[in-house]
């Protein structure tokens, strides 16, 4: 990991990812906007405060890190218990100082570089700029004046210039961003599905009810029953038809954005009869589905779905409700590094462009005479690993779909391609729960966060 490219959202890392990124920081990077290192904690409280306000008030779309431990490559040991409590409550006693009760947010992290405990104080990136204080603060003989905006230039904070305090309010208004980056923005709440079940694409459509200027349209989906494979797609995924179209945001009947969509009708496994999803990413290795929240697919999984990415149910879940969620590039690189440590697998067999080294790999993975055996003891090595419960999904639809194959329907290519990604997905999903030190129960919880 990388600070200059990967800033954003360090607060989300687990522990020995941070400690590497700060690792990384330390030695790699200098103070700048975003960046600042302090030897120990401030001995003054309004120094402390004037640096949170200056760093959430940077003009750039990043989060600030302050780190408090660490002068000039060297690492000193902080010794301060309640550190955590000692800067929440210094923003939450002056909240009421502050514009319209707005206080910057600030995630505490504590580790430790060296055999030595250092402090991070993550300052999120904001619409909610500029920070300011409408009633003035002092502490020890150091004031922050009522009304004045303060920021960042390289390393040091001071006054906004004119030209930064115009920046910052353009960003709290959206006036510095695109029509899209604007619908990024918008809340995954309150969009309303019109004619959702008709026939007529023409009349179907979503719009958010608060900015109704933006509108979800489906052109005609046609049917994927075509598809080489499609009777085997169809037994896993439960759905009668599964259709492929073009999905078109609009802003003011402009379009802002078009790109595939998939929609799934006539499901006989649960009371839910269609399914709209926008185009998914796959990770090359095990050919699983997954979404970027901080993107346009990642956004309309939840616009689409009443703002939920836990949306399937039942049986659906096997196939589609296992798809990966992340929060951002970054997140994801970090899983796929996890992922190479500990799936067993030759990737370079796997690649796409080379098809039929792939499949000569598929053979070797089912040369044994009994599907079922090779398939439990995939469960049995995962289980063996340490890993989380393998979800009841899997276990149900060998028992349900595939038991009575004989061997020679499990080596037709198509069916034989389709079972062997099942077992990779099982196996990336058990690690996936593994790395986010989550059990299979807490998954759905999880998505309900996450969204």
């Amino acid at each position: 990991m990388y600070f200059r490219s990967n800033y954003n959202d360090l607060e989300k890392l687990d522990d020995e990812h941070f400690v590497d990124a700060i690792t990384q920081i330390i030695d790699k990077e200098n103070e700048c906007e975003f960046l600042d290192f302090k030897k120990e904690v401030h001995a003054n409280n309004a120094e402390l405060l004037l640096d949170i306000i200056s760093m959430a008030n940077i003009i750039d779309e990043k989060d600030g890190l302050l780190i408090i431990g660490v002068k000039d490559k060297v690492v000193y040991d902080v010794d301060m218990v309640k550190f955590e409590e000692y800067i929440v409550n210094l923003l939450q006693d002056n909240r009421r100082k502050f514009a319209s009760q707005s206080i910057p947010t600030v995630y505490i992290r504590n580790t430790i570089i060296d055999g030595k405990n250092i402090k991070a104080i993550i300052i999120k990136n904001s619409i909610k700029t500029p920070f300011y204080l409408t009633d003035g603060y002092s502490h020890q003989g150091v004031s922050i004046r009522a009304y004045e905006i303060y920021t960042r230039y390289l390393s040091n904070k001071r006054l906004a210039s004119d030209y930064e305090v115009e920046k910052l309010w353009a960003k709290r208004f959206g006036l510095n961003k695109t029509s899209l980056e604007k619908f990024l923005h918008l809340s995954n709440d309150g969009w309303r599905f019109v004619n959702k079940n008709s026939v007529n694409y023409a009349d179907k459509y979503v719009f958010n009810e608060v900015n109704p200027e933006y509108t979800i349209h489906f052109l005609e989906a046609k049917g994927m029953n075509n598809y080489p494979y499609s009777k085997t797609l169809n037994i896993f995924n439960g759905y009668e038809k599964n259709y492929k179209g073009k999905l078109q945001i609009r802003y003011h009947s402009v379009v802002i954005f078009e790109d595939d969509y998939y929609f799934m009708k006539d499901c006989e496994y649960t009371k839910h009869n269609q399914r709209y999803l926008p185009r998914y990413s796959k990770i090359v290795i095990t050919d699983t589905m997954y979404y970027l929240l901080d993107t346009i697919p990642g956004k309309l999984i939840r616009v689409l779905n009443d703002g939920k990415l836990n949306f399937f149910n039942g049986r659906e879940q096997f196939e589609y409700g296992h798809y990966l969620v992340f929060y951002n590039q970054s997140d994801l690189e970090a899983f796929v590094t996890y992922v190479v440590e500990h799936l067993k697998i030759n990737t370079k067999a796997y690649d796409r462009y080379e098809w039929l080294a792939f499949e000569h790999y598929v053979h070797e993975v089912f040369a044994s005479d009994d599907f079922k055996h090779c398939f439990h003891s995939f469960v049995e090595e995962a289980m063996a690993n340490d890993f989380s419960s393998l979800p009841t999904n899997y276990k149900q639809l060998l028992s349900e779909e595939f038991c009575h194959y004989s061997r020679e329907e499990l080596n037709e290519p198509p069916v034989k391609i389709e079972l062997f990604r099942i077992m990779e997905k099982a196996y990336q999903f058990i690690l996936y729960l593994k790395w986010r030190n989550i059990s299979a129960d807490e998954y759905n919880q999880f998505l309900e966060i996450m969204a």
